[in-house]
This record gives structure tokens, sequence and C-alpha cells, in this order.
């Protein structure tokens, strides 16, 4: 009698190979979504903290050159312009650099000579991307805060 010789599989199935890279798919989506949502919430971040540099600059140069010194708020390109007097004396397009949004409900905000502000009651400004959004809030002395 002769001995039938029966080979063991060796390898995955079709439908071992399609579960598993189901699986792989769905926590490859998961994890760029966590990541996506980090990114908007660095970028925020980001142009929130250089957002609260240029008014601190805009308030520190008002005293130091005994003048009113402007920022012009635009929407849309986010832009922030820092005027003293007549003279533009810097732009930076917060927007483009960092893919933000801004909504504020003042176009511009004024510091007097003495630091404080003039005609700002309430004054805030949001930048949001994403589902990432922080605001400022600024006081009529020239307080700014994050919140």
């Amino acid at each position: 009698m002769e001995l039938l010789h029966t080979r063991t599989p060796t390898g995955y199935t079709t439908i071992e190979l399609v579960v598993a890279l189901c699986i792989i798919g769905i926590l490859a989506s998961t994890a760029l979504l966590t990541y996506s949502h980090i990114r908007d919430g660095i970028a925020v971040n980001s142009a929130t903290d250089e957002i609260v540099t240029i008014l601190g600059t805009a308030r520190q140069v008002a005293r130091a050159q005994s003048r009113n010194t402007t920022i012009l708020i635009k929407d849309d390109p986010a832009t922030l312009s820092m005027i003293l007097g007549d003279h533009q004396i810097s732009a930076r397009e917060i927007g483009s650099l960092y893919g933000v949004k801004l909504k504020t409900n003042r176009s511009s905000v004024t510091y007097a000579p003495n630091g404080f502000t003039t005609g700002v009651a309430n004054f805030t400004l949001t930048i949001s991307k994403g589902r990432a959004a922080d605001t400022i809030s600024m006081s009529r002395l020239g307080r700014v805060k994050r919140s």
C-alpha cells in the first residue's frame, strides 16, 4: 500500500488577509483624525501666541514713541497690521501662516501713549481652525487675556 502524503497548509487565507487589512485601515483612520485635531490645536495655539505678542508689541511701541499705535484686524485674509501714527510699521498674515480664521467684534485696537486702549470696551478675537479654537479678550486697560 502506498501512503499518501498530505501537505499542511501554510500561509493565510484570503478572508484572514481581508480582515487584517480592514483592522489596519480602521486603526489608521482613527490615528489620522486624532493627528488632524492635534495639528489644528497646535496651529491655533501658535497663532494665538503670535497675536498676543503683536498686541503686546503695539502697546510697548505706543508707550515708547508716545504716539497712538493701532492694530488693524482683517478677517479675510486673516491679517494684523500695526500702524504708528499714519505709517504702517508691520503686517502679519496669520491666516496664510497658520491656516486659521479670525473673528472679532472690532476691526481695530488703538493703544494710547499711556498704554491704555482707546475706545475698547470689551474686545474679543477668536482664532479657529477645524474643531480647535482659542479666544483673546482685552480690557480698557490694555490687558490681554487668553481663554
